[in-house]
């Protein structure tokens, strides 16, 4: 009895030691960087890369694009401008910036993230209902 209170107590301070290195946790994912070693975990713990510094200028829309080019071909920008936002013109402008000189927000880039998140997760539902029958 005294063994199990015992191992117990010692996976309760892992779990409090665990929860103390966390720094830079994602509100959206969970995912987050350790202090003691600079690495990044997602939620689980599970190690997926080192931390990469953040850079605390806000992007342009070409920076945007760029991230974005894999899914472009395959995502309306302005579609999502209209679902996501009450003035959708003013991100699809940014985001089609010729002149690379209007920066986004940490807002909207955070407004950009949960919607890209809100898609995936559709995507992923309507996959997961196709089947054969």
């Amino acid at each position: 009895m005294k063994e199990r209170y015992e191992k117990k107590e010692h996976e309760r301070k892992q779990r409090e030691a665990l929860e103390a290195d966390k720094t830079d946790i994602d509100p959206i994912t969970g995912n987050f960087t350790s202090k003691s070693d600079g690495m990044r975990y997602d939620s689980y713990g599970v190690l997926i890369g080192i931390a990469k510094k953040k850079d605390k200028k806000s992007p342009t829309g070409e920076v945007v694009r760029e991230t974005l080019k894999d899914i472009l071909p395959l995502v309306s920008l302005l579609e999502i401008s209209n679902q996501y936002w009450v003035f959708a013109h003013e991100i699809y402008d940014k985001l089609n910036d010729v002149d690379n000189k209007t920066k986004f927000t940490e807002q909207e880039i955070k407004e950009l993230r949960k919607a890209l998140y809100d898609i995936s997760k559709r995507i992923t539902k309507a996959a997961d209902l196709l089947y054969i029958r």
